[in-house]
Order: structure tokens, then C-alpha cells, then sequence
């Protein structure tokens, strides 16, 4: 077994993921457990087949103080025993204990892809979209953990995720929904259940909150609702420091902001007159960077896997001197690639000196047509085989920045 870090006791992701395994049989549980270090999980290989990623739990460990961390692993331990548990076989008796969870877009695009890399099957759970990067799933809520709702279950029980989600949402209202008020102008959730991030459904409640404009709401891990007001500036700077910092804890999810309208949250991004518009731009960008840098490597080692030649074009970041931050990819000629979504596209012709600069908006106008949005692809990527004809570079350098 690898040793831990002799300052720290922490352990190595190696000897973590052994301390599980070591645990899991001397609990008696005979399923066949084999580690992987990409991704980094174990996998199940008997009847009861299936993948459970480690990189949570480690994070967890590593936070904790060296005393709490033999705890930590009994947790660990029976949250993977109780996974095994078997749902209810009648809905009436799942109802009361069913819970939403939201999730990140990521994780599932991320699993999806592994589960092509490793030929396996991946997930079939019901998932409803909150906006354009998180996902409302259910689960079972158990002592000391959460068995996820597959698509199976609800078949079983003969219901809808729609009217499984109303029973699970009315069971989290009823558990509670306590805010605490920062400054008179961010509140956050404190129940401090693992489904503090999930009383963003409370839209109800959080509508009748007193905020200047509309409310914008942050859920930077599993534990964290932050909300502020559209029209406080002083707000939602406070809530973009607390955001950056709860990034940092366990369990990240995203740092990009959702406005409610109506009953429904959507994707929110200050206007560009608005004075908090560019730290909140930068925090959408930095989480982008951070996705499409992942899925870059995934793809490239699917495509590997699979003898296809295609360029998987990377999103890059850059700040002016004026401190305004924005991104770009490059489309260049003669290669055929997976573009980003992106501020700007950089159009490049190996042979001669040309390095036209234009936003995505005005590509997609004049060029639309060329670029073919991948099914079934998160984040978003546009395939483009052909460079622009000599008319629609014309039309695209009347729209190039300098």
C-alpha cells in the first residue's frame, strides 16, 4: 500500500481507494471490487455490476481534520454497503423518503464518455434540466447515504419522474428550509442536510425573500445555496466571493448563476452595462475552461481508441489590457475539427498570414451552415469540415476585431 503524506497523514488516491477495498471485505461484503485510476474509481464486477467514483469521497477525506478521518472511512464504507440496498417495490412505500438531487451537467456527460472509453453501459436515470448546466434527479434517502432512482424504478412503481419529483420536493420542503441573512443582502441555505443546494426548488419561498430585482441564485457544491438580488451590485459581489470560496470545499458543482423567472430558473449573466457583469462572465469562463478541458481529453482518447482522425480544438482564454476577459477557438483550414463554443473564432490559413478575429455570433450568421453541432454532446461542440469561400471570408473580415 502507498503511505500517506508524512506531514499531512493524508493518504495517496492509491492507498484511499485500498482502505475502501480492505474495508469492504472485512465488512463482509463478497462482491468483487476492482480500483481503476482513470477515471478514478471501483467497479463492481458480479451481479450487482457497476462503478462508484472516488473523487468525492477523497476530497471529503483530505479536507477533514487527521482525527475525523476514521470516521469518514466507516461512512464511506456504509454508504457503499447500503448502496446494495433494494428500493420499495411499491411507490407508497418509496414516497416518504424520496428526495430531489441536483447534479452537474458535467457529471453525466463526463460518465457517458468513460462508459464509451471502457465499452460499459452507462447510467439510465431520470434527469430534468435546470437550466443549461445542472440536472434534477431523484433518490432514496437513506442514514447515512443516497440510493440514486433509476428509470427501472419508476417504471416498477408505475409513475412519472414528474409525479415521483412533486412527492420528493414536498418531502424536502416539510424537512425544513432555514436561510440565514449575510449582510441583509445574500441568503444562504443552513440546513446543513447534503440537500442544502436543492432548496433551490423552493421557488415559492425564496420569490417572497426581500431582494432588490430579480432573485439570482449560486450552488457551488452540494451543500450551498447562495441568493441575491439582480439589482445589487453590493449583493452579488458578496455572493461571487462566497461562491469562489465554497468552490474550494467538497463536492464542486458550478459557478455560474441561474435567474428565476416565473417558476422555472434559468441561465443568468449580467448585462454588459452591469457593474458586476464581468466577474460573473470570468466565473462562467474559468467553469467552461475547466469542462471543455476534460472532455477535450476524453474525446481525444475516445477518438484514439476508435482510429479517428479528428482535431478536438481547445477554448482558450485571454485578457486584454483593459483587464476584460473572453475566450476563443481556432478554425483552421484543411483540418477537420470539434470547435467549442466560444466569445470568438480564430479563422487560420497555414499558408498565408491571415488571422481573422470574429464573434461567435457573426460566424454563426455567416457561416452557420458549415458547422454541425454534435449530438448528444455536452459541452457543446460544432464540428466543421470546409473553410470559408473567398466571398464569406470577405463578409467575415467586414466583422473581424482587430
Amino acid at each position: 500500500m502507498e503511505s500517506s503524506d508524512r506531514l499531512t497523514g493524508t493518504p495517496s488516491k492509491r492507498a484511499f481507494a485500498q482502505l475502501i477495498m480492505k474495508g469492504l471485505k472485512s465488512a463482509g461484503d463478497r462482491r468483487t471490487v476492482k480500483f481503476c485510476d482513470e477515471p478514478y474509481s471501483l467497479t463492481f464486477e458480479d451481479e450487482s455490476s457497476g462503478c462508484v467514483n472516488l473523487e468525492n469521497m477523497y476530497a471529503e477525506h483530505c479536507h477533514m481534520d487527521g482525527k475525523e478521518r476514521p470516521n469518514h472511512i466507516k461512512r464511506v464504507l456504509l454508504a457503499l454497503i447500503q448502496a446494495e440496498f433494494k428500493l420499495p417495490e411499491e411507490f407508497e412505500d418509496a414516497k416518504p423518503d424520496l428526495r430531489p438531487k441536483i447534479w452537474t451537467r458535467a457529471t453525466f456527460a463526463q460518465m457517458k464518455l468513460d462508459a464509451q472509453i471502457h465499452g460499459q453501459k452507462s447510467l439510465d436515470l431520470p434527469l430534468i434540466p435546470i437550466g443549461d448546466h445542472l440536472l434534477l434527479g431523484l433518490v432514496f434517502d437513506l442514514p447515512t447515504s443516497m440510493r440514486s432512482v433509476s428509470t427501472e424504478n419508476l417504471v416498477t412503481w408505475n409513475v412519472t419522474i414528474y409525479e415521483a419529483m412533486e412527492a420528493a420536493k414536498q418531502n424536502l420542503l416539510e424537512s425544513g428550509f432555514s436561510l440565514a441573512s449575510l449582510g441583509d443582502r445574500v441568503y444562504a441555505s443552513v440546513n446543513g442536510d447534503h440537500y442544502d443546494c436543492c432548496r433551490l426548488l423552493a421557488t415559492d419561498m425564496i420569490r417572497n425573500l426581500s431582494l432588490t430585482g430579480d432573485p439570482i441564485a449560486m450552488v457551488p457544491n452540494r451543500d450551498t445555496l447562495f441568493i441575491a438580488g439582480s439589482d445589487d451590485p453590493e449583493g452579488l459581489e458578496m455572493m461571487a466571493d462566497l461562491t469562489e470560496k465554497s468552490l474550494e470545499e467538497p463536492r464542486p458543482m458550478m459557478s455560474t448563476a441561474l435567474r428565476l423567472d416565473g417558476d422555472e430558473w434559468v441561465d443568468w449573466l449580467p448585462p454588459a452595462n452591469h457593474p458586476a457583469h464581468r466577474r460573473f462572465k470570468l466565473m462562467k469562463l474559468y467553469c467552461m475552461l475547466g469542462l471543455y478541458d476534460a472532455q477535450k481529453e476524453q474525446l481525444e482518447r475516445l477518438h484514439k481508441q476508435n482510429h479517428v482522425d479528428i482535431f478536438v480544438a481547445s477554448l482558450t482564454a485571454v485578457k486584454n489590457d483593459r483587464g476584460e476577459v473572453w475566450s476563443y477557438c481556432v478554425w483552421s483550414e484543411s483540418v477537420d475539427s470539434w470547435l467549442p463554443e466560444s466569445d470568438f473564432v480564430f479563422f487560420f490559413r497555414p499558408e498565408q498570414e491571415m488571422h481573422l478575429q470574429v464573434a461567435w455570433t457573426d460566424v454563426v450568421r455567416i457561416v452557420g451552415h458549415l458547422m454541425e453541432q454534435i449530438e448528444d454532446l455536452y459541452p457543446p461542440r460544432f464540428q466543421v469540415r470546409d473553410f470559408p469561400s473567398h466571398e464569406q471570408l470577405t463578409m467575415l473580415t467586414q466583422h473581424s476585431l482587430p
